[in-house]
């Protein structure tokens, strides 16, 4: 998406356009989370795989912890890694449009716990 300043500028929503355009749905091009809002379609819940838009954060998700899901995400203690969120500043769940959600993927599973760091960019 551009733009950077330095390695203190916010890149989630970097990161989810990496993911889609290599996974062949295209991105946003937009470096700001909030817009992911607009993306594909919005589901009414999480699911397995989908985009999880916050007021000021964007990621995957991937499970759930309790009564908090489980978000695979860049720029969450300055990694990619799976951290637990509460859905208290949610704005949307979205999918690619062209995306035919399978009914499993609505039942979470339980995750092992938060920060399960998968790439360390330090």
């Amino acid at each position: 998406t551009g733009g950077w300043k330095d390695d203190e500028t916010p890149w989630c929503a970097s990161f989810v356009n990496w993911v889609m355009k290599r996974s062949g749905y295209g991105g946003n091009n937009s470096a700001w989370a909030p817009d992911w809002a607009n993306y594909g379609r919005r589901i009414s819940r999480p699911a397995y795989g989908a985009i999880v838009v916050f007021e000021g954060h964007v990621g995957f998700v991937v499970g759930k912890s309790g009564g908090r899901i489980q978000v695979l995400g860049g720029n969450q203690n300055n990694e990619v890694n799976i951290s637990n969120y509460g859905t208290g500043t949610v704005i949307a769940y979205v999918m690619p449009s062209s995306y035919d959600i399978p009914p499993e993927a609505y039942n979470l599973t339980q995750g092992s716990g938060s920060n399960a760091s998968i790439y360390n960019t330090q």
